[in-house]
């Protein structure tokens, strides 16, 4: 029985980190190559503000634990006889090789990790497989072929991810699950861009689905376009409700959010005299989640103007189609 709780825990080490201080780790590692023991390079990591918080405190112990079992599990590190070493793999010396200490990483590093993150099996079984409905798939297969999953809060349950595609349902029952799946590997995949998610109501839950890469923004047009020309209605303009436009974007095409506000402001912008934005308070937004303590995410659909205004709604008049079909043209 033991044994199975051991096994348990050693499968269930993610935890949140910075992967800039993770990147910083392997290269004070590397100066020190099989010199340091587990105290030694800590200590060292706090001397050289690595294992610090940005008001300068150092890390506790248990967040500097989690930054070494983490490093020692997607292979990045290696113990022998107590002490460290870069490990010798392919990926963990491409990463040293095309980063430096204390410089930020290239966007062809941050794929390195990414690559890194997804063939871990444990990143594979407890998070991107529920993606895929099967475990065989690689970084693009993951970009082109995920779906789109819904997290929810099931009370004594705990949170699940459910893939609404496949019927497979993961359950995060208990609180080393919780910490290592919901706020380490998703947060991780969120950073590095791999996924992206929407929430706009606590109602309809937290979508997440990986990004993909192949797809264009130019889409986002066309549907603007077509949703102006289905509009029956005898007024000239059409009004479109940003947060449900965004969520039918990115759960069908999977583009970043970022990616499809940029898209509407442009068009805003080039075309002022026939495209309105109209704010919405933050507490009318706030009041759809019953947390006290409110996720950022469920801001993150809305369109944030020059004053810091929220906006919810955009009002574009019907002149519009001749005027986008007209520059497709």
């Amino acid at each position: 029985m033991g044994e199975k709780i051991r096994q348990k825990k050693k499968t269930l080490w993610m935890r949140y980190v910075n992967f800039e201080k993770i990147k910083d780790i392997l290269h004070l590692v590397n100066k020190n190559n099989g010199k340091l023991r587990a105290g030694e390079l800590e200590r060292l990591a706090i001397e050289q503000q690595i294992f610090v918080k940005e008001d300068g405190k150092p890390f506790s112990h248990s967040a500097r634990y989690h930054y070494r079992k983490v490093m020692e599990n997607l292979d990045l590190l290696t113990l022998q006889g107590r002490a460290y070493f870069v490990s010798q793999n392919t990926m963990a010396q491409a990463l040293l090789k095309k980063t430096e200490f204390k410089k930020l990483m290239s966007p062809e590093v941050q794929e390195i990790i990414r690559k890194i993150i997804i063939e871990n099996k444990d990143c594979r079984r407890y998070f991107f497989d529920i993606f895929m409905g099967n475990s065989s798939y690689g970084i693009e297969d993951l970009r082109k072929r995920g779906k789109w999953i819904i997290v929810e809060t099931k009370g004594k349950e705990g949170i699940v991810l459910n893939n609404p595609h496949t019927h497979q349902r993961f359950f995060l029952n208990d609180s080393d699950k919780i910490h290592a799946i919901f706020w380490g590997i998703r947060l991780w995949a969120l950073d590095l861009g791999i996924t992206d998610e929407i929430f706009i109501s606590y109602k309809e839950g937290r979508f997440i689905y990986p990004i993909n890469t192949f797809k264009s923004s130019e889409t986002i047009i066309n549907l603007i376009i077509e949703k102006v020309k289905k509009d029956n209605k005898d007024s000239e303009w059409v009004m479109l409700h940003i947060p449900s436009f965004i969520k039918e974007v990115v759960l069908s095409m999977r583009l970043p959010i970022e990616e499809v506000k940029k898209v509407l402001w442009k068009l805003r912008i080039t075309n002022p005299s026939i495209i309105m934005l109209i704010p919405s308070s933050t507490s009318f937004i706030d009041i759809r989640t019953p947390f006290t303590k409110q996720d950022s995410v469920l801001l993150k659909p809305y369109i944030i103007d020059n004053q810091g205004r929220y906006i919810s709604h955009i009002k574009i008049h019907k002149d519009i189609v001749d005027i986008l079909q007209g520059g497709a043209e």
